[in-house]
């Protein structure tokens, strides 16, 4: 049970990090 919450962490981890690398990456083509 303690394995499969620290796998949604990372998951949500992960998501958050892609997240603000697609934006960082939109606004970097923007300028």
């Amino acid at each position: 049970m303690t394995r499969r919450k620290y796998r949604g962490i990372r998951w949500a981890i992960d998501l958050t990090a892609l997240s603000i690398l697609s934006i960082t990456a939109g606004l970097l083509t923007a300028l």
